[in-house]
C-alpha cells in the first residue's frame, strides 16, 4: 500500500506589510521542501506553517477603477437612477446587470466570479436578494461594501425594484437531490454544501472517518447510477477510449494510496479583515477544517492511459518523447452549476505517468464505496497536491496543453503575485493573456496544525496548580516533502521542540508539554 504524507494549502504570496505581521518560524522539513509562514494559534502557542488562500487578500478600491475594461453591448454611464425599460435594455444588449436593495450593479465584467460566471448570467436583470436566499454565503457586509461596491451604476425606484424582485425566480429544487449534511461538521456554505471538520477530531484516528472528513463542493452532487457510468480517456498521444465502473474494477490491479486532501483556500477565515480592513475574496471562509486523511483504492492513472495507447512506461523512461502537447493531465467532473459549466481542474502531465506518482482513479474511500459528497462514483486522487486538483465525479481525462478554457470554478486557483491587483482577477477575462502566465496551485507546502488546545480556548493555568500543557498537532507536507520538526512556543519568542510520534510510518503527528513558570 503507498502512503504519502499529510498535504497543506499552498501559500500565495502576499505583500511584505502583511508579511511583516506572522512569525517567521515554521515547521521544518527535508531539504528542498517548502516553508510557510505561521501564526499564533491558541494561548500563543505556534507550530509551524502557515494558511493559505489562492488569490491575494486586497481591496477592490480605487487603484483598480481607472483598469481598462471590456466592451460588450453599451458600457452604462453611471447615473443616478434608471428605469426598468433602461435595465431591461442593457440586459438585452448583454450587460449584465443585477439589483440588490434598490441599487443597480453591472458585473459583466466580474467574470473571476468565484461562483463562475454563468451563476452572474442567471442572475442577469433580476434581485439578487432572491438568489441569496439560497446562496446564503454572499450575506456578509464585505460582499456589498468591498466586492460589489465598484460594479454601482445607480439605483432604480422602489416601485420598479419591486416588480424585479417579483420577476426574479431561481429554482431551489437544483440542491434538492443532495446527500444530507454530515452533522459532526462544521457547515460553511449551505449551497453548495461545504463543510469542515471538527479540529479536535483530526488527531482521533490515522483515518479521518466519513462524516467527520470535510467536503468540498463547487455546485449541485450529481447522482451518477454506477451501471451508467461512462469514463472517457482522450487527447494527445491516445486513442479515445471509455472505460465503463466495471473495467475500472476489473481490468486494472487495484492499488491503494493513503493521502491527505486538503482544500487550497484552507484556512482563508484567518485573512478576513486580519488588517482591520480588507476581507478575504471568495468563499467558502474555511477556518482550519478543510483537510482529511484517508485510505484511496482505485486503478492507476498511468494503467488506465496505457490501455488507452499510451506508451508510459517508455515515456517515463525518457526511452520516447511525449507528444509535444501532454504537458497537462485536464480533469472534467460531472458536476456542473446551473447553466451547464462543468468543474474542471488539471495537473502536470508528468506526476500521471510517474510509477512513483501514486495518481489513481478511486473508487473505494476507506474500503468503501466513494460517498457521493466525497465524489462517487470515481474521483482522481492526485496525491501531494491541492484538494482543487483531485476531481470529484470524473467523467473524462484529457492529455493536452490547453485545460479548462471554459467559465467554471477553475480561475480561482492560482498563485498570483501580489502587485497583481485583485480587480484583475476579479475582471479575469480582460486580464486573461496576464493571468494564465501564473500558475495553478500543485504541490502543497510543509506546514503544522495545533488541534488541542482549541483555538481561543482560556485554560485557568494557576488556579488549577497546572504546571504545565499538552499541546497536540498534525504536521504534514505535500509533493513528497517529510517533517524533520517542529518548534511549539506559548510567546511567540521561546520555542520548543515537539516530540513526531510515529502513529504511522511516515506520517507524524506531533505533541508537546509547554511548562508555565
Amino acid at each position: 500500500m503507498a502512503t504519502r504524507p499529510f498535504i497543506a494549502a499552498l501559500s500565495a504570496r502576499i505583500p511584505k506589510r502583511v508579511a511583516d505581521k506572522f512569525q517567521s518560524r515554521h515547521a521544518s522539513s527535508s531539504p528542498g521542501s517548502l516553508g510557510t509562514l505561521s501564526a499564533g494559534v491558541v494561548l500563543g502557542a505556534m507550530a509551524g506553517a502557515g494558511m493559505l488562500g489562492t488569490l491575494p487578500f486586497l481591496d477592490f478600491g480605487q487603484e483598480g477603477d481607472d483598469l481598462k475594461k471590456t466592451n460588450i453591448g453599451s458600457k452604462p454611464v453611471r447615473k443616478t437612477l434608471y428605469t426598468l425599460a433602461e435595465v431591461n435594455k442593457m440586459c438585452a444588449a448583454g450587460r449584465i446587470v443585477v439589483a440588490y436593495k434598490g441599487s443597480l450593479y453591472d458585473v459583466t465584467e466580474f467574470t473571476g466570479h468565484p461562483g463562475g460566471v454563468g451563476r452572474l448570467q442567471m442572475a442577469a436583470g433580476g434581485d439578487l436578494e432572491v438568489f441569496w436566499k439560497v446562496y446564503t454565503q454572499h450575506n456578509r457586509g464585505h460582499v456589498v461594501d468591498k466586492v460589489m461596491s465598484s460594479y454601482k451604476i445607480g439605483e432604480v425606484t422602489k416601485e420598479d425594484m419591486q416588480s424585479i424582485t417579483s420577476n426574479t425566480f431561481y429554482d431551489e429544487s437544483a440542491y434538492s437531490d443532495d446527500p444530507k449534511p454530515f452533522p459532526e461538521l462544521l457547515v460553511n456554505t449551505r449551497f453548495p454544501y461545504n463543510a469542515e471538520s471538527r479540529l479536535s477530531t483530526l488527531t482521533d484516528s490515522w483515518l479521518t472517518p466519513v462524516g467527520n472528513d470535510f467536503v468540498r463542493n463547487h455546485s449541485s452532487v450529481p447522482n451518477v447510477d454506477p451501471d451508467d457510468y461512462l469514463l472517457t480517456v482522450t487527447g494527445e498521444g491516445l486513442m479515445e477510449t471509455t472505460f465503463s465502473l466495471d473495467d475500472l474494477k476489473t481490468n486494472f490491479p487495484k492499488v491503494d494510496v493513503t493521502t491527505v486532501i486538503q482544500c487550497n483556500g484552507n484556512r482563508r477565515e484567518d485573512y478576513h479583515y486580519h488588517d482591520g480592513e480588507t476581507p478575504a475574496f471568495g468563499p467558502p471562509h474555511w477556518v482550519a477544517g478543510a483537510i482529511g486523511n484517508a485510505r484511496w483504492s482505485g486503478a492507476r492513472l498511468r494503467d488506465v492511459l496505457r490501455a488507452s495507447g499510451m506508451d508510459v512506461d517508455a515515456i517515463s523512461t525518457r526511452k520516447i518523447e511525449a507528444p509535444v502537447k501532454a504537458t497537462q493531465i485536464g480533469l472534467l467532473g460531472y458536476d456542473h452549476d446551473e447553466v451547464g459549466n462543468q468543474y474542471c481542474c488539471s495537473f502536470p502531465f508528468d506526476k500521471g505517468i510517474d510509477p512513483y506518482g501514486d495518481v489513481i482513479l478511486a473508487y473505494e474511500m476507506n474500503g468503501e464505496d466513494i460517498p457521493r459528497s466525497h465524489g462517487y462514483p470515481v474521483r482522481c486522487v492526485v496525491p501531494g497536491h491541492a484538494g482543487a486538483r483531485n476531481c470529484k465525479f470524473l467523467q473524462q481525462v484529457t492529455v493536452t496543453d490547453t485545460p479548462c478554457l471554459g467559465h467554471s470554478n477553475w480561475k480561482q486557483y492560482a498563485v498570483h503575485a501580489p502587485d497583481v491587483h485583485l480587480r484583475k482577477i476579479a475582471e479575469f477575462e480582460d486580464y486573461k493573456k496576464e493571468l494564465m502566465q501564473d500558475p495553478a496551485v500543485q504541490e502543497m507546502p510543509v506546514q503544522s496544525l495545533i488541534t488541542s488546545p482549541s483555538a481561543g480556548e482560556i485554560i485557568a493555568t494557576r488556579k488549577s496548580g497546572m504546571a504545565s500543557i499538552k499541546v497536540k498537532g498534525i504536521a504534514w507536507g505535500g509533493g513528497g516533502s517529510g517533517i524533520n520538526r517542529v518548534d511549539v512556543s506559548l510567546d511567540g519568542k521561546t520555542f520548543i521542540r515537539a516530540d513526531v510520534l510515529d502513529t504511522h510510518p511516515g506520517i507524524p503527528a506531533l505533541s508537546v508539554e509547554l511548562g508555565f513558570l
